[in-house]
């Protein structure tokens, strides 16, 4: 049974995902007790608790998390635990037309592949238009190697990964704007209007994380109506927090975040793990803020 995200300011829902038999079935199995007290110490205690056991990345990108194997065993449970807290499986949006599509950016292949999932989507809902996030975060070697291969040019940035993403993916010609932070392209069929925007960090020194690129797109395009986040399924829960606490309750926005499944590069147990970790920290954010 899928444990249901937060869809509203209600700390009922965030009180449901974090206290639910699948999370509490993690911890127990990597030998921790069940945290007592508020809703606030409980996810306290679960960001600490998750930092000592699954913090596979230490600060680094993802890419660079330390790899971790597991028993079959406990390679069932992990997998349960998070297919039913909502990393794993794929979902169709809730609604049939959207204000706009939130494309969000990641590594080389989530630059391809989001795209080509928001792109299918739009034949199955409507939405005004379609907007990929991203960062200047430089791309690795690796990136740059596969994007060559893959046909999308010499990208330096993951912003230039995802406009070189969207325009494979929706078939867009040159852009009608260029500036520093933003592309803005146009189209005679679907969608009317697609932008790829880079944010910067709001943390010298650091790249932009997702917070940073909701921010910096709601400051300048004033957000209303109902949003479609396209990303990746591990990555829901975390994302869609984070979506729910800026463009929720600052700008009105309602939220529905999807999700593609890994492909070339299916996920690890502990890559699963780093995620439900990410969850908390976001889930505690966002309570942190309807309890202020």
């Amino acid at each position: 049974m899928k444990i249901p995200l937060p869809s509203s300011a209600d700390v009922g829902q965030i009180e449901a995902w974090v206290t639910s038999r699948p999370l509490r079935d993690l911890v127990r199995a990597f030998g921790g007790a069940w945290p007592t007290g508020s809703l606030a110490k409980i996810l306290s205690d679960l960001d600490v608790f998750s930092q000592g056991v699954w913090d596979f990345r230490a600060g680094q990108e993802r890419h660079l998390a330390r790899v971790k194997d597991f028993d079959p065993n406990m390679t069932n449970l992990i997998m349960a635990s998070c297919r039913a807290l909502g990393l794993v499986d794929e979902e169709a949006p809730k609604n049939q037309t959207y204000t706009h599509f939130l494309v969000l950016g990641g590594l080389i292949r989530a630059c391809i592949q989001r795209p080509e999932y928001a792109a299918r989507l739009s034949t199955q809902v409507t939405t005004g238009d379609v907007t990929a996030l991203g960062s200047f975060r430089p791309l690795t070697d690796v990136e740059r190697s596969l994007a060559t291969r893959l046909g999308l040019g010499e990208p330096v940035t993951e912003f230039d990964a995802m406009d070189a993403g969207m325009r494979l993916a929706f078939g867009l010609g040159e852009p009608v704007e260029v500036t520093e932070h933003v592309h803005r392209y146009t189209s005679e069929t679907g969608p009317a209007s697609y932008t790829v925007v880079a944010a910067p960090s709001s943390v010298p020194g650091r790249r932009a994380n997702t917070a940073d690129t909701y921010r910096y797109w709601a400051e300048n395009y004033s957000p209303t109506g109902d949003l479609l986040l396209v990303t990746s399924t591990a990555y829901v829960p975390l994302q869609h927090c984070d979506a729910l606490r800026i463009l929720g309750l600052e700008y009105g926005c309602g939220i529905d975040t999807v999700g593609l499944a890994p492909t070339a590069l299916p996920f690890t147990p502990a890559n699963y793990l780093q995620e439900v970790r990410s969850a908390i920290r976001s889930m505690r954010a966002l309570h942190a803020v309807l309890t202020s």
